[in-house]
């Protein structure tokens, strides 16, 4: 009898194993080390990274109060930093970016067609912790991304510029920076493209027709010169909408992508494919958008908790992540460095 209840008890693990082999768990999947590089306060999210100058440099918000501000005003407003590498191994502070009564958050960096770093980021009014405005900042950096210009505010398009616009990342292309606004303030929010040339002053390129809440989105332009964009939606399934245009980029085909991605971003592999990263599922996952649109799931880096919004940058046979994560405490900067032969 002994004999049989430890067989039968071994058979339930083995079949609850497999069951989770079917369903692409953790076990199933490449593991992939990641190591804190900034911890400096006590709420380090929203990140990003880029190459500049033979360095890299990687953005943040920082809180010491939270996602929220406190109750006093000022209080734990979120202010943006900057930290830069030579070799993703020492990374140095090289601006802390502030403006008094707003909430700056999610910075993200590109490189603008005259040589300067640009900072994008949210900018958030609270009164009492209640959202009651938002104006887009960004700042410049000097043609050696040392000194950065204090935050001021974007200027949207009159005709879709609400009280709440939030421009989650800018790309740039042919001498044209590429984003899209999104709205909160109906129950059907809506998200816009928008276009410009200085990286202050952007013009309505066309509405983008994304059900289910849409929201943060990344901008991408495809070895061919397509225009592709990844969406978050909150309604619905959640699942991400992915999205393809050529020029004028008014003409739009969106796919779901069967997964919910929370701080969306990919970036295209010197092979051809696409990869693609965010909250899945809770945690900080990276995977493969295939040729119909879906994602398929790659890996889980080390995470929990509040956590994602990952970076990604090639260099030299490396994709550098760089994302947020509470699994050790309060959130903190990670960085995982994957061989580009490891992600076949």
């Amino acid at each position: 009898m002994k004999k049989l209840f430890l067989f039968c008890s071994l058979a339930i693990i083995a079949l609850f194993l497999s069951f989770r082999t079917a369903v692409g768990q953790e076990p199933t999947m490449p593991q992939f080390p990641s190591r804190m590089i900034w911890n400096g306060a006590k709420h380090c999210a929203f990140t990003d990274v880029i190459q500049f100058k033979g360095k890299l440099y990687c953005t943040f918000r920082e809180s010491s109060v939270g996602h929220i501000p406190g109750k006093k005003t000022g209080e734990g407003d979120g202010v943006v930093r900057v930290l830069s590498s030579p070799d993703g191994e020492k990374w140095d502070s090289v601006a802390l970016l502030e403006r008094k009564t707003f909430d700056l958050r999610d910075a993200k960096l590109s490189e603008t067609p005259d040589g300067r770093l640009m900072v994008l980021m949210g900018g958030s009014v609270y009164v009492d912790q209640k959202l009651v405005k938002r104006i887009v900042q960004v700042s410049f950096s000097d043609e050696n991304g040392q000194n950065f210009s204090a935050p001021t505010n974007v200027e949207i398009d009159p005709a879709i510029r609400s009280d709440l616009d939030w421009l989650w990342r800018v790309t740039w292309h042919n001498g044209v920076g590429y984003g899209v606004i999104y709205q909160p303030i109906t129950s059907d929010w809506k998200i816009f493209l928008v276009k410009t040339t200085d990286g202050v002053h952007y013009q309505n390129v066309t509405q983008l027709d994304v059900p289910g809440l849409p929201n943060e989105a990344t901008v991408r332009f495809a070895p061919t010169g397509e225009m592709q964009i990844l969406v978050r939606r909150e309604g619905g399934d959640r699942g991400a909408y992915f999205g393809t245009a050529k020029a004028p980029f008014t003409d739009w085909t969106f796919v779901n992508c069967g997964t919910s991605l929370g701080g969306p971003n990919f970036i295209y592999l010197p092979d051809g494919r696409i990869l693609a990263g965010g909250r899945v599922n809770g945690r900080t996952g990276i995977g493969f958008l295939e040729k119909d649109g879906h994602f398929k799931l790659f890996s889980i880096l080390p995470s929990a908790g509040d956590n994602s919004y990952p970076g990604f940058t090639i260099r030299d046979g490396k994709l550098y992540v760089t994302y947020y994560s509470s699994h050790e405490g309060n959130t903190a900067i990670y960085l995982s460095v994957i061989p580009l032969e490891e992600l076949k």
